[in-house]
């Protein structure tokens, strides 16, 4: 079982009963700061603090849907992301928390962190839940934190390793589309959910 409290003023993921509690890792709370886009290319979307914003990448029909997340807005049909909050509200599980967790192959890794209430024979509450860590992209992540107004993390490590590019959430840059040029902030066009990282010291 995974549990997420603060400790001394940090938030941090705890792996173990509650006999052997070992810290995972510590977490740093961003918030979405910018989505610039989408383009025929995707989106950047700029996540970050006070402290440094770097950037994520998606494909454009989940900037679609992020956007939409954002506005509130639901289409006539019910699309991937409202299939998804279908099954966890029939099952009675809520989103507990988003975490950007990892870099693998130069793609960011996130966690959603899942509980469901434990009923009794008569579907009254026990006191008790479960709690399930489910590996998955940041983009969909993302779309659903913003639909359920979950809060978003990265782990320390990740937030050590991205590179900072604060000063595009204080611009009005635009994306460039696939038969333009790209615009001197971007590197060539990435896959979705590439982190841009630090240039290495010579």
């Amino acid at each position: 079982m995974l549990r997420s409290w603060e400790l001394n003023g940090r938030v941090c993921v705890v792996a173990g009963s509650s006999r052997r509690a070992v810290v995972v890792e510590e977490l740093v709370e961003i918030e979405l700061k910018k989505i610039l886009g989408p383009s025929e290319a995707g989106a950047a979307i700029l996540l970050g603090n006070s402290e440094k914003t770097f950037v994520v990448f998606i494909g454009v029909l989940e900037a679609d849907a992020l956007i939409r997340a954002l506005r509130q807005e639901h289409l006539p049909r019910p699309m991937t992301h409202d299939l998804i909050d279908s099954m966890l509200l029939g099952f009675d599980i809520s989103i507990r928390q988003l975490v950007i967790s990892r870099i693998i192959d130069n793609a960011f890794c996130a966690t959603l962190i899942l509980e469901q209430k434990i009923a009794d024979e008569n579907g009254g509450s026990v006191g008790h839940s479960n709690e399930v860590r489910i590996d998955a992209r940041p983009s969909d992540c993302l779309v659903l934190a913003c639909r359920n107004r979950i809060p978003i993390h990265v782990t320390q490590k990740v937030f050590n390793e991205v590179q900072d590019v604060s000063h595009l959430a204080l611009t009005d840059l635009q994306l460039p589309s696939l038969s333009g040029d790209p615009a001197d902030e971007f590197p060539p066009w990435p896959d979705p959910d590439e982190p841009l990282l630090p240039d290495e010291e010579n």
